[in-house]
């Protein structure tokens, strides 16, 4: 009789050192979508979220995006390490980044924090993030 054998993709997960399977899970761990309107300058906490211990955040997108004319905005993505990133829009527009996750955009532990800050008034912002956690 023939023998049948199945071969399941496997990847290293470099944080937590196991082998994992390589497709996405259907439903993403973590989905942050905000949209502020009028905000005035200064900072706002966005989104705040804890990463269970022994685990890991990989986030695998992430669109900034402002409204209004001459808007201009810079988004703090801070975790327990410290400040992660900080992307700015110079303009009216959007910034989006896809990684993978294999190859995610931020590996993030600990507590998350997206700080958004306006330089100046009755712009509308725009904050999509999603990712998975390392298992």
């Amino acid at each position: 009789m023939p023998e049948l054998r199945f071969c399941v993709p496997e990847w290293r997960d470099g944080y937590t050192g196991a082998y994992v399977p390589r497709e996405l899970p259907t439903v993403p761990d973590v989905r942050v979508a905000e949209e502020r309107s009028n905000v005035p300058p200064g900072s706002v906490l966005v989104a705040s979220i804890v990463v269970p211990p022994g685990t890991a955040l990989r986030v695998t997108s992430l669109r900034f995006n402002a409204e209004g004319s001459d808007a201009k905005g810079k988004l703090y993505i801070v975790d327990s390490s410290g400040l992660v990133d900080a992307p700015f829009l110079e303009s009216e527009g959007s910034e989006k980044q896809l990684g993978r996750i294999e190859e995610p955009l931020y590996v993030l532990e600990g507590t998350v924090e997206v700080w958004l800050v306006s330089y100046g008034t009755g712009y509308t912002y725009g904050v999509f993030m999603q990712g998975y956690y390392s298992r």
